[in-house]
């Protein structure tokens, strides 16, 4: 029986010192190669903070106007992607709204959820446009695109808000253009 004990615990010994073998291994032969292994790398960030709305949408290539009503009294955040994308960040924490436009059809909102897309036409001053909406089961949204030319333009919110505020939003920025 005691031998039976030792032969396993040889068995374990031996499949321990080979997989730390094995991992020793493979780390010199990365440091050989001259690569580092893989670990914890991010991505660097694209976006670029700009002092003015005007910056901004020079270094992106887009243009887009904030509503008076939303902008009053709130902090501002202008920011880029050199050539490819304006956001302009309006108040900040719970009450952050985001305004995103950038070249294409599809939504540029960076809020990717289940939530169902809803087509919805909005006639803000003779201008007939035709709104997305994500909305969840229970009715909130936290996001909302549309095209203008060649370009999407979006507005998300930090927090879910009921469907008729965010279209309230959207009818506030869409007023502005």
């Amino acid at each position: 029986m005691r031998n039976i004990f030792s032969i396993i615990a040889l068995s374990a010994s031996i499949t321990v010192m080979s997989s730390c073998s094995q991992s020793a291994q493979n780390e010199s032969s990365t440091a050989e190669e001259g690569r580092q292994p893989v670990g914890n790398v991010q991505i660097a960030n694209p976006w670029t903070d700009h002092a003015s709305l005007e910056e901004a949408a020079q270094s992106a290539g887009r243009s887009m106007n904030v509503p008076e009503r939303l902008a009053f009294d709130k902090k501002m955040v202008y920011r880029s992607i050199k050539g490819k994308m304006l956001e302009i960040i309006i108040g900040e924490d719970e009450n952050e709204l985001r305004l995103r436009s950038s070249a294409g059809k599809d939504d540029n909102s960076g809020v990717y959820n289940s939530a169902t897309p809803k087509t919805v036409k909005i006639d803000v001053e003779g201008l007939n446009q035709d709104v997305v909406f994500r909305v969840n089961s229970d009715g909130l949204c936290e996001s909302a695109y549309w095209l203008v030319g060649d370009e999407v333009q979006s507005l998300s919110t930090r927090k879910l808000v009921p469907e008729s505020v965010m279209y309230m939003l959207v009818v506030n920025v869409l007023s502005a253009q």
